[in-house]
């Protein structure tokens, strides 16, 4: 995603100009560091994605977005990371 980053920061186009919102990554080590990095340059919220290649490849478990809600109107006002799914 850093990659993709670089090129829309190359051509001048604006990253949280994007339909995006979530993003799951995984398969490669990445630090809060690069998920607070991401997840400002796309406004979006990035889950994580765990896996153990010696056990059962990626998918063990994942972190998901849950629906935050405005008290007064109801409506879905941002998908905050919350929590892990564990995989069964």
């Amino acid at each position: 995603m850093l990659a993709i980053l670089d090129e829309f920061r190359r051509l001048g186009y604006d990253p949280r100009s994007t339909s995006l919102r979530i993003g799951i990554f995984g398969a490669e080590p990445w630090g809060d560091g690069m998920r607070a990095e991401i997840e400002s340059a796309f406004d979006i919220d990035a889950c994580d994605i765990y896996g153990l290649s010696e056990v059962m490849g990626p998918g063990v478990a994942q972190e998901f977005a849950e629906p935050r809600r405005d008290p007064r109107s109801g409506k879905i006002t941002s998908l905050p990371r919350s929590s892990i799914l564990a995989a069964a």
